[in-house]
Protein backbone atom coordinates (compact mmCIF):
# COMPACT_ATOMS: atom_id res chain seq x y z
CA UNK A 1 0.00 0.00 0.00
CA UNK A 2 1.24 3.49 -0.34
CA UNK A 3 1.18 5.97 2.55
CA UNK A 4 2.89 9.30 2.34
CA UNK A 5 3.86 12.22 4.51
CA UNK A 6 4.63 15.60 4.30
CA UNK A 7 6.10 17.83 6.50
CA UNK A 8 3.82 20.39 5.60
CA UNK A 9 0.94 20.55 7.30
CA UNK A 10 -0.98 24.05 5.64
CA UNK A 11 0.22 27.30 3.83
CA UNK A 12 2.72 28.81 6.30
CA UNK A 13 2.55 25.72 8.66
CA UNK A 14 5.79 24.21 7.07
CA UNK A 15 8.84 23.44 8.80
CA UNK A 16 11.12 25.78 6.55
CA UNK A 17 13.78 24.33 3.54
CA UNK A 18 16.38 22.38 4.97
CA UNK A 19 19.32 24.94 4.92
CA UNK A 20 17.85 27.38 5.88
CA UNK A 21 15.42 26.85 9.09
CA UNK A 22 16.18 28.46 12.01
CA UNK A 23 16.35 27.20 15.63
CA UNK A 24 12.89 26.51 16.12
CA UNK A 25 12.14 24.87 12.38
CA UNK A 26 15.09 22.34 13.11
CA UNK A 27 13.60 20.85 16.20
CA UNK A 28 9.97 20.73 14.66
CA UNK A 29 10.91 18.99 11.82
CA UNK A 30 13.09 17.24 14.10
CA UNK A 31 10.06 15.81 15.97
CA UNK A 32 7.94 15.89 13.07
CA UNK A 33 10.23 13.39 12.00
CA UNK A 34 10.33 11.28 15.49
CA UNK A 35 6.82 11.50 15.32
CA UNK A 36 6.55 9.98 11.61
CA UNK A 37 8.82 7.42 12.29
CA UNK A 38 7.14 6.17 15.78
CA UNK A 39 4.15 5.26 13.52
CA UNK A 40 6.24 2.45 11.91
CA UNK A 41 5.05 -0.60 13.25
CA UNK A 42 7.34 -3.54 14.74
CA UNK A 43 8.65 -6.31 11.82
CA UNK A 44 9.34 -3.57 9.29
CA UNK A 45 12.29 -2.97 7.18
CA UNK A 46 12.70 1.24 7.01
CA UNK A 47 14.80 2.18 4.08
CA UNK A 48 15.95 6.00 3.98
CA UNK A 49 17.11 6.61 0.56
CA UNK A 50 18.12 9.94 -0.99
CA UNK A 51 20.04 10.94 -4.58
CA UNK A 52 22.09 14.22 -5.57
CA UNK A 53 23.97 15.90 -8.48
CA UNK A 54 26.09 19.01 -8.35
CA UNK A 55 24.49 20.72 -11.40
CA UNK A 56 21.83 18.69 -12.95
CA UNK A 57 23.37 17.01 -14.71
CA UNK A 58 26.77 16.80 -12.84
CA UNK A 59 28.41 14.36 -10.12
CA UNK A 60 25.25 12.97 -9.23
CA UNK A 61 25.88 9.88 -6.12
CA UNK A 62 23.03 7.87 -4.32
CA UNK A 63 23.14 6.20 -1.17
CA UNK A 64 20.53 4.22 1.16
CA UNK A 65 20.24 3.36 4.81
CA UNK A 66 17.91 0.01 5.68
CA UNK A 67 16.96 -0.88 9.13
CA UNK A 68 15.31 -3.39 10.97
CA UNK A 69 12.44 -2.67 13.64
CA UNK A 70 12.17 -6.43 14.59
CA UNK A 71 14.45 -7.65 16.98
CA UNK A 72 17.21 -8.82 15.10
CA UNK A 73 18.72 -5.08 14.97
CA UNK A 74 19.70 -5.89 10.82
CA UNK A 75 21.19 -3.37 9.28
CA UNK A 76 22.35 -2.13 5.88
CA UNK A 77 24.00 1.03 4.22
CA UNK A 78 25.46 1.53 0.74
CA UNK A 79 26.37 4.48 -1.61
CA UNK A 80 26.82 4.31 -5.71
CA UNK A 81 28.86 7.50 -6.82
CA UNK A 82 27.20 7.78 -10.79
CA UNK A 83 29.28 9.56 -12.59
CA UNK A 84 27.74 12.55 -14.41
CA UNK A 85 24.18 12.29 -13.92
CA UNK A 86 20.88 14.15 -12.72
CA UNK A 87 19.51 14.32 -9.06
CA UNK A 88 16.50 12.03 -10.36
CA UNK A 89 18.70 9.54 -11.57
CA UNK A 90 20.30 9.38 -7.87
CA UNK A 91 17.13 9.16 -6.78
CA UNK A 92 15.83 6.49 -8.47
CA UNK A 93 19.17 4.61 -8.08
CA UNK A 94 19.10 5.20 -4.17
CA UNK A 95 15.34 3.48 -3.85
CA UNK A 96 16.46 0.32 -6.15
CA UNK A 97 19.62 -0.21 -3.86
CA UNK A 98 17.35 -0.23 -0.77
CA UNK A 99 14.51 -2.35 -2.86
CA UNK A 100 17.45 -4.37 -3.52
CA UNK A 101 18.47 -4.90 0.01
CA UNK A 102 15.22 -5.42 1.24
CA UNK A 103 14.18 -8.47 -1.66
CA UNK A 104 17.73 -10.28 -0.28
CA UNK A 105 16.68 -9.58 3.19
CA UNK A 106 13.06 -10.78 3.18
CA UNK A 107 13.74 -13.42 1.38
CA UNK A 108 16.62 -14.49 3.53
CA UNK A 109 14.37 -14.36 6.60
CA UNK A 110 10.89 -15.00 5.14
CA UNK A 111 9.04 -14.75 8.09
CA UNK A 112 10.35 -12.04 10.27
CA UNK A 113 9.26 -8.95 8.67
CA UNK A 114 5.74 -7.83 7.52
CA UNK A 115 6.10 -4.73 5.94
CA UNK A 116 9.10 -2.11 3.89
CA UNK A 117 8.80 1.39 4.08
CA UNK A 118 11.19 3.36 1.97
CA UNK A 119 11.62 7.04 2.64
CA UNK A 120 12.19 9.56 0.10
CA UNK A 121 12.03 13.17 -0.73
CA UNK A 122 11.71 12.35 -4.11
CA UNK A 123 8.21 13.31 -5.84
CA UNK A 124 9.21 12.20 -9.14
CA UNK A 125 10.67 9.04 -8.10
CA UNK A 126 7.17 8.23 -6.21
CA UNK A 127 5.04 9.63 -9.28
CA UNK A 128 7.35 7.34 -11.40
CA UNK A 129 7.42 4.00 -9.12
CA UNK A 130 3.65 4.52 -7.63
CA UNK A 131 1.36 6.34 -9.43
CA UNK A 132 1.86 5.65 -13.07
CA UNK A 133 3.76 8.84 -14.29
CA UNK A 134 5.96 8.53 -17.16
CA UNK A 135 9.60 9.18 -17.60
CA UNK A 136 10.91 10.25 -21.14
CA UNK A 137 14.79 10.34 -19.95
CA UNK A 138 15.22 7.56 -17.01
CA UNK A 139 12.48 5.11 -18.64
CA UNK A 140 14.85 2.50 -18.24
CA UNK A 141 16.04 2.70 -14.99
CA UNK A 142 12.47 2.66 -13.66
CA UNK A 143 11.49 -0.42 -14.99
CA UNK A 144 14.72 -1.30 -13.21
CA UNK A 145 13.72 0.04 -9.98
CA UNK A 146 9.86 -1.56 -10.85
CA UNK A 147 11.67 -5.09 -11.43
CA UNK A 148 13.67 -4.84 -8.07
CA UNK A 149 10.33 -4.27 -6.31
CA UNK A 150 8.48 -6.77 -7.97
CA UNK A 151 10.66 -9.27 -5.84
CA UNK A 152 9.42 -8.29 -2.68
CA UNK A 153 6.61 -10.40 -1.86
CA UNK A 154 3.33 -8.25 -1.49
CA UNK A 155 1.77 -6.28 1.59
CA UNK A 156 5.70 -5.47 1.90
CA UNK A 157 6.11 -2.78 -0.07
CA UNK A 158 4.74 0.74 0.92
CA UNK A 159 6.10 3.90 -0.10
CA UNK A 160 6.51 7.23 2.18
CA UNK A 161 7.33 10.44 1.08
CA UNK A 162 10.08 11.88 3.42
CA UNK A 163 13.08 12.96 2.66
CA UNK A 164 16.10 12.74 5.54
CA UNK A 165 16.53 16.68 4.90
CA UNK A 166 12.91 16.96 6.75
CA UNK A 167 15.08 15.69 9.76
CA UNK A 168 16.22 19.31 9.91
CA UNK A 169 19.97 18.33 9.49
Amino acid sequence: YLATFSSRSGPGQGVGSAGRRNDMQKAAARQLARDFVATIGPRSLVAYTDGASTGNPGPAGAGMHITSTASDDWQEEAIAALGKSTNNVGELWGIGMAAQAAALRIHACPHTYTHLYVLTDSQYSIGCLTRGWKSKTNAELVQAVKRIIALIPPPHYSNRSMGPRSCGY
